[in-house]
């Protein structure tokens, strides 16, 4: 369910312990806990991970409680232990979505920014994409004909890492995209400079973008591929 609201990347744990490892390692956007489960119940959980038990990864993360029917005093024993939204049983991929953008609109009260804003660390690095477009768009500019793409071959490459450590699809296919273009291309000589600069326009867009336009920063990326399709197309 989670997966067909978009970019959603799921990891599961059975048990208190596993989730608690996981938790601090991962630093999850948020959770989804059970009310109960096998090894132990969701309200056990959260108050481990409310006191400190994952770090301050645990103190911090917003945590969805799936239930059956709860009592009212089940429910206050809940917002106590630390859980921020509740679904309850049987529920549709709308009443998960709606808990989820509840959250986020609260994390984004709390950091004084619009719920459709990148949060902080994504802002980050992708200012540091846009510094590396900046980067490519210099030393294009300073290749001479004949001359060595070695440095420019790099930071394509150096660029291409740093959106896959980001796991921003689309600016991850961009990168990727450019990266292998002019690896497979060769010296400078053999580069298609409508090409390069298609690319390096895409990404600065999608670096610009906030995650939340979804449709518009997936139309970026169908353009620049239409659009090297094509430039390549009569190149050939």
């Amino acid at each position: 369910m989670l997966r067909t609201l978009g970019r959603a990347q799921v990891t599961y744990a059975s048990t208190t312990e596993e989730c608690l490892s996981l938790a601090a390692v991962i630093a999850p956007d948020f959770l989804l806990v059970e009310w109960e489960f096998e090894n132990g119940t969701g309200l056990e959980l959260i108050k481990k991970m409310r006191a400190g038990e994952a770090g301050d990864v645990g103190r911090k993360v917003p945590v969805i409680m799936l239930a059956e029917r709860r009592m009212q005093r089940d429910v206050d024993a809940a917002r106590q232990a630390g859980v921020d939204e509740f679904v309850i049983r049987p529920f549709s991929i709308a009443t998960v979505q709606r808990r989820i953008k509840s959250i986020q609109r609260k994390q984004a009260c709390a950091e004084g920014r619009s719920d459709k804003d990148d949060a902080p660390d994504v802002q980050i690095r992708k200012g540091l994409v846009r510094m590396y477009v900046e980067r490519l768009m210099a030393l294009r500019s300073a290749i001479q004909p004949g001359g060595d793409a070695r440095d420019f071959k790099l930071t394509c490459a150096q660029l291409s890492v740093l959106a896959n450590d980001m796991e921003e699809p689309m600016l991850v296919s961009a990168t990727f995209s450019l990266s292998n273009y002019v690896k497979a291309v060769g010296g400078e000589a053999r580069m298609n400079a409508s090409v390069v600069e298609a690319h390096l326009h895409a990404i600065l867009q999608l670096a610009e973008l906030p995650n939340s336009q979804y449709e518009l920063r997936r139309t970026v990326t169908a353009e620049l591929n239409n659009l090297v399709a094509k430039k390549l197309g009569r190149a050939a």
